[in-house]
């Protein structure tokens, strides 16, 4: 029998473990996925059991009594044999506890039995691999490889510790198109003939749309529950996680999910572990079940909530046309079989319901993608401040969420509200707003509340420096607090923000990528993600608004630290300069050949844009009468032996003639002024 995914009645929801915060307290996304993330144990790194530890002591302690005390070879082998078969049998039942918490490992009884699946056919694999190859070899030819490998890497590449599983994303493993899509064939012909005209300059056939599927046919029914399914490839406990995500999705969009094990037919989400961490994008076109991969080191929410983004159609966002305006692809980092990853569309290309670019969001890839060495950029942000930001697999951005309800449940709400800050009418909650990441309120008027901390609000800023700090600074801030300010600067003026003293926020340095943050929102729109500073070391950066306002959230999900220490204050807002001072006298008095100057001073020099001194052409009319040339003339030189033998040199001299040219070089005449 179906079950629906938000009943009391599903073991492993958030309601009944208690590990979700409710999204009315704090009326926000990334709260409520962030929170079980740090609460959930990762199998990649915290999944051994208690008994994997007693075996690797008993074994120890085993072997040193053998190799210490003198034996028979009898009992030395009868003791070996002993050991040989308990170390075999605990290693068998420690393997089969892969959940410490105590739940068992074994599939659930309620789940379908399990049979050999794949991804794609073997017939389809075959289409895809081949359209895969000939998009590699399109993207080769417009960025051929750079070979020349620095010195420094060359000899690097020696002896560095090359553990590419231990740096890459898990679902980013270079199999599938852009690492984790599975595509159709259908799709993968229609990708390579787009990117094939694309080359060519043919603007004309039909196109794959982003960074939503734009194909109905692969829209899923936001009217009816999805239905999905197990194969028996988990365990209860990924199950449970499984089903948090799933969760998720239900409680910040309208779409419901809905689980039956015994479905056998129709459009189906099924959950497997045969192909890493893969999805097909959007609805399968010929109501089939559809298969999403998520293989035991994918088994974080985050993870999940970014395969289960794919099935419901979304792509990556760096695949975006107009991501040349915020990121920069670097091309002769990458590896040379994977420049096919790194494609984007045209304009003409795109279904991005009016969402904006968003370095914050799941789908974006991270800085060192499909790079040819663990520590060179493949993506770079134009903004350098933005560059810890990109690539996130913890939460959904604000971006992620608003985009999936205005494709799916842009019509569930008759009337909108006048949410505030970025936000929009909540589709569970029609008399309410979503609200980004830092706001409340049923308009999202009100500022969060701190969380395990007294912390943040709305401050009101004067010209002098006001002070904001992590939780306890200087002490080291605890794991799960987080704060929210809104700085408000008075009218006609800004916020200007600079961070003073020690800083440390945990980061991943080896992935550029924040883990625990102090995030700073300083344009005209709040719901986009903020610049993220972490790490080690004081950011030199003096951030302005673009506004009166300005918001700092600071997060920690991992582990306690230092923290940060800041200033901002009120300062004028950009282009308040104080008066010219008068123009300085022309250096030269015809024919636009000199310059003049004026300056300008800025009471604040950090918020006024533009330049504090300017020049200009100047005595632009024509040059008449006398001018000072250059004119050579015949002269002696040598002495009186070359006057002898008739050398003559040739000597420059300063007179004065009447004018030649009645401009400067680079200037004409017209009606008596000289002009470029």
């Amino acid at each position: 029998m179906a079950t629906p995914i938000s009943t009391a009645e599903e073991s492993g929801t958030a309601k009944n473990q208690g590990l979700l915060r409710s999204s009315h307290k704090n009326n926000s996304c990334c709260g409520t996925l962030g929170c079980v993330v740090r609460q959930t144990s990762q199998p990649g790194r915290r999944g051994r059991s208690r008994r994997d530890f007693e075996t690797k002591a008993l074994t120890k302690k085993a072997k040193g009594r053998t190799d210490s005390v003198h034996r028979s070879p009898h009992m030395s082998l009868l003791r070996s044999l002993f050991i040989f078969l308990f170390i075999a049998v605990t290693a068998i039942d420690s393997h089969s506890l892969r959940d410490p918490g105590g739940a068992s490992d074994e599939p659930s009884k309620s789940a379908a039995p399990r049979r050999r699946r794949q991804m794609l056919s073997d017939k389809d694999s075959a289409v895809v691999n081949y359209y895969m190859k000939k998009l590699n070899e399109l993207a080769e030819k417009k960025h051929p490889e750079e070979n020349q490998t620095s010195s420094e890497h060359g000899e690097a590449a020696k002896w560095r510790r090359r553990m590419r599983d231990d740096v890459l994303n898990p679902e980013e493993h270079g199999r599938h198109f852009e690492g984790d899509i599975v595509l159709f064939p259908d799709q993968a012909q229609q990708i390579y003939e787009d990117a094939l005209k694309k080359q060519r300059g043919d603007k004309s056939g039909h196109r794959v749309k982003r960074k939503f599927i734009g194909s109905q046919l692969r829209r899923w029914d936001a009217s009816r529950p999805i239905i999905y399914s197990f194969d028996g490839s988990h365990t209860q406990r990924e199950q449970r996680i499984i089903e948090l995500a799933l969760e998720h999705w239900h409680n910040i969009t309208c779409l419901n999910f809905e689980r039956d094990d015994n479905a056998n037919s129709g459009n189906r989400i099924v959950f497997t572990d045969v192909d890493g961490c893969a999805s097909n994008v959007g609805r399968h076109p010929l109501g089939e079940e559809q298969l999403v991969s998520l293989a035991p080191e994918c088994i974080r929410l985050g993870v999940i909530a970014h395969e289960v983004a794919h099935a419901l159609g979304f792509w990556h966002e760096q695949s975006r046309p107009d991501r040349d305006q915020f990121v920069n692809v670097q091309w002769e980092n990458i590896d040379k079989d994977s420049k096919g990853q790194f494609l984007k569309e045209d304009p003409d290309d795109v279904d991005n319901a009016g969402v904006p670019y968003d370095y914050g969001s799941i789908m974006h890839y991270r800085s060192k993608a499909f790079s040819r060495y663990d520590d060179l950029y493949t993506i770079s942000t134009f903004v350098s401040d933005y560059q810890k930001t990109i690539g996130q697999r913890d939460q959904l951005s604000f971006n992620d969420i608003r985009l999936m309800n205005k494709i799916y449940c842009g019509n569930v709400c008759p009337n909108k509200l006048p949410c505030q800050r970025g936000g929009y009418t909540d589709p569970r909650r029609c008399d309410r707003c979503r609200c980004p990441d830092g706001f409340t309120g049923q308009l999202c008027e009100q500022v969060m509340a701190g969380y395990g901390a007294n912390c943040g609000g709305k401050t009101y800023l004067t010209t002098s420096n006001t002070r904001i700090t992590s939780p306890g600074y200087p002490r080291e801030f605890k794991e799960g607090q987080e704060c929210s300010w809104l700085l408000v600067a008075p009218p006609g003026h800004i916020v200007e923000m600079q961070f003073v003293g020690e800083f440390e926020m945990y980061c991943k340095v080896r992935h550029s990528l924040c883990m625990d943050y102090v995030e700073v929102r300083n344009s005209t729109d709040f719901a986009n993600t903020g610049m993220r500073y972490c790490c080690y070391g004081t950011p030199n950066s003096r951030i302005r608004s673009a506004t009166t306002d300005l918001v700092v959230l600071f997060r920690s999900f991992y582990r306690g630290g230092k923290g940060f220490d800041a200033m901002a204050r009120a300062v004028p807002e950009a282009g308040t300069w104080n008066a010219w001072s008068p123009w300085s006298a022309c250096t030269a008095s015809c024919g636009a050949c000199g310059s003049r100057m004026r300056t300008r001073v800025c009471p604040y020099p950090s918020a006024c844009q533009g330049e504090p001194m300017e020049t200009q052409v100047c005595n632009t009319q024509a040059c008449t009468g006398m001018c000072a040339q250059k004119k050579e003339e015949d002269g002696q030189c040598g002495g009186f032996l070359s006057l002898l033998r008739g050398v003559r040199c040739k000597q420059e001299k300063t007179v004065m003639a009447p004018c030649e040219n009645a401009c400067c070089p680079g200037f004409q005449l017209r009606r008596g002024r000289c002009v470029r």
